[in-house]
């Protein structure tokens, strides 16, 4: 059973929440990997920074966010008037920038649980094992059929044939393994994480805000990443070009 985590008191309220709940979730399930996720994003100190900086006010008497979240339900409050708030918040675009702090908080964790370095070690030792079962059971094959029938009088061509593919399967498999333990999947991971966070804050701010996403990503994937970084993938296959082709009308 993991210790009680620990919040720092510069964590955003609604994040908090959600991240003591999750945790106490991910202990008790024996999901470690998520739980450790979730005390590493809530811990670590570059995160005071990314929530300073969607916190920040400005315009006169500070009331307004620099980074102001957008409120799905505009709409309706230009036609009903002002909209309903909980009474823990000063005001209802305060309530709705706490709700985009704890998305950002939860997509970070959705997607680290995915794509972080646990979760890739985790996945690919599984892949490999499922791999390396299926080329033991090829080779178990074709040694069968190969003693048992292969150059016996009468014996049907086709078991020869059989003896012979099962064998390159086998090969195949080896080579898939092979492939599999150089492929870059950390680096795929790493983009695929970064545009996905850079789209759902888009989603909130109708802002791609590159420096932000390098710094969460840093603490998530466990290594350092640059807003350049970020920025680069962010136009390329995952990013921008994904978003052109979606884009385009269907045939």
């Amino acid at each position: 059973m993991r210790p009680e985590l620990k919040v720092p008191s510069w964590v955003p309220p609604l994040v908090a929440e959600l991240a003591r709940k999750r945790y106490d979730g991910a202990s008790a399930s024996g999901a470690e990997h998520e739980a450790a996720l979730i005390a590493r994003i809530i811990s670590d100190s570059r995160m005071q920074d990314v929530w300073d900086e969607l916190r920040e006010r400005t315009g006169s008497g500070a009331k307004t966010y620099k980074l102001k979240a957008i409120d799905p339900a505009v709409e309706i409050s230009r036609i009903s008037g002002p909209l309903p708030f909980p009474k823990s918040f000063s005001s209802r675009e305060d309530w709705i920038q706490h709700l985009a702090l704890r998305a950002i908080f939860e997509e970070a964790v959705l997607l680290g649980t995915l794509l972080s370095p646990d979760a890739i070690r985790a996945s690919r030792a599984a892949k490999l094992k499922d791999f390396e079962s299926t080329l033991q059971k090829l080779q178990e094959d074709a040694k069968f059929i190969s003693l048992k029938w292969t150059g016996r009088k009468g014996v049907p061509q086709l078991y020869t044939k059989a003896s012979a593919s099962f064998e390159q399967a086998a090969k195949n498999y080896a080579r898939i393994i092979k492939q599999e333990l150089s492929f870059g999947w950390p680096d795929v991971a790493a983009q695929l994480f970064c545009v996905g966070l850079v789209n759902k804050i888009a989603s909130l701010f109708h802002q791609r805000r590159h420096l932000l996403v390098a710094n969460i990503a840093s603490i998530v994937l466990k290594r350092e990443i640059d807003s350049e970084q970020v920025k680069e993938w962010d136009r390329g296959h995952w990013g921008l070009k994904a978003r052109k082709r979606s884009s385009r009308p269907s045939e």
